[in-house]
């Protein structure tokens, strides 16, 4: 009941929101200043598993808003800020926080360069992610922008040096370059998911804070001769810190425990748009190495995900969309061999499928206005690789089911 409460106020606070906002924004305020934003509020329901929030009873804890102000400042400089609070189940409370802020000195068309917190370079589609108006689907595949790490690669602090090139006949190259650091929440999704390997050796580990040595990111798109063709290139490399209090299983004991972190991934993206038509595919491999201060070796680990995904506007109002998408948390044990022999990890109650996550989603967008948005999707879903331990185990026992199916609908105002 709370969850029904909860949805039928966001969406009667967006009705109520979007002719106020129709009359009191818009571009070019205060003599040159840009002011945009939007609102948006979902509702998940899943019929086993819970997606990051507790989507078995239903839940509304699906929201997000932002604001953004900019001012082109001169021909070359232009400086801009958003503010964004989100929520979803598990991750942020809806907490204003500065999404970005950066200020952007374009030299030349070849040549620019940033500095400030940015958006982070990640696939063809992260650095819109944000905004919901840009795409078809509600979420974007897991397999690539995996919801955990959102708040992470969500931007970096630091600088950018980017441009674009022209090749003649042969299109043209746009390249980005970023260095600086990266945030890793202690209640954010990534720190919760090395809470879960905590737990997958029988330990219980609270993490007290994270430092950033390094980020960089960079990525390379070609707009090909072939109209509507792109082609794209990304990768990451963060190296992060984690301090915490480590509970021995069983003993007691409490330990000061330091976990050293590194994520080397890399994308290749492809997009094409004909006509009515978007397709897009994109895979994406990420290595971590692991380390901490109480055993003297490293452990690697190789993920893998990718997807298909097209999309057919038929309408001014109604668009469709369809994608597949496949991801598995070891490439070298794609069946979970490991978790059907390893001692710790059938104690833990893992079982083959929390190794993968194959899903088939249907998406409905309906155009109301201009300005605002209502979506329908549903995932058909196979595995349980990229969800929250904590919310889908029993008596400490995880406890997921293989084949399970999410609901989700959201709606957005922008301005």
């Amino acid at each position: 009941m709370k969850t029904l409460k909860g949805l039928m106020l966001g969406l009667g606070l967006l009705c109520m929101a979007f002719p106020a906002m129709a009359v009191e924004f818009g571009d070019d305020l205060f003599g040159g200043v840009t002011v945009h934003g939007f609102i948006s509020q979902g509702y998940l329901k899943s019929d086993n598993n819970n997606f990051f929030a507790k989507t078995e009873d239903g839940s509304a804890r699906f929201n997000e808003f932002g604001v953004n102000i900019s001012s082109q400042v001169s021909d070359q400089l232009r400086v801009g800020l958003q503010i964004l609070g989100r929520n979803l189940g598990e991750f942020g409370e809806g907490d204003p926080e500065i999404d970005w802020a950066f200020a952007d000195y374009r030299w030349r068309d070849w040549m620019g360069l940033r500095v400030g917190k940015m958006k982070m370079v990640h696939g063809l589609y992260n650095t819109t992610r944000d905004i919901d108006m840009l795409r078809t689907s509600i979420f974007l595949p897991q397999s690539v922008y995996n919801e955990a790490w959102r708040d992470t690669v969500s931007s970096i602090t630091g600088a950018e040096v980017y441009g674009d090139i022209y090749m003649g006949n042969a299109g043209s190259l746009t390249y980005q370059f970023q260095g600086g650091e990266a945030d890793f929440p202690t209640d954010g999704g990534v720190v919760a998911t090395l809470k879960d390997q905590a737990k997958l050796e029988g330990n219980r580990a609270d993490p007290r804070s994270t430092h950033t040595k390094h980020s960089y990111a960079g990525g390379l798109v070609w707009s090909t001769p072939v109209n509507g063709l792109r082609l794209s290139t990304t990768g990451w490399i963060v190296e992060f810190d984690t301090d915490a209090d480590l509970y021995l299983g069983g003993s007691g004991q409490i330990l000061d425990f330091r976990a050293n972190t590194i994520s080397k991934a890399y994308t290749a993206s492809l997009e094409y748009i004909f006509g009515s038509f978007t397709f897009a595919a994109e895979y994406m491999g990420n290595r971590y190495e692991f380390s901490n201060n109480l055993v003297n070796q490293t452990n690697t680990l190789n993920t893998e995900g990718y997807y298909a995904a097209m999309g057919y506007r038929f309408t001014d109002w109604l668009e469709m969309g369809l994608s597949y998408s496949e991801y598995y948390a070891d490439k070298d044990d794609r069946d979970g061999n490991k978790n059907k022999t390893d001692q710790n990890r059938i104690a833990a109650g893992y079982k083959d499928h929390d190794a993968w996550l194959k899903d088939l989603a249907l998406t409905a967008r309906f155009d109301l206005t201009p300005n605002w948005v209502f979506k329908l999707e549903g995932h058909a879903m196979n595995g349980a690789a990229i969800l929250m331990k904590d919310i889908n185990s029993e008596n400490n026992i995880l406890n997921t089911s293989e084949n399970w199916f999410l609901f989700a609908a959201k709606m957005t105002v922008s301005f």
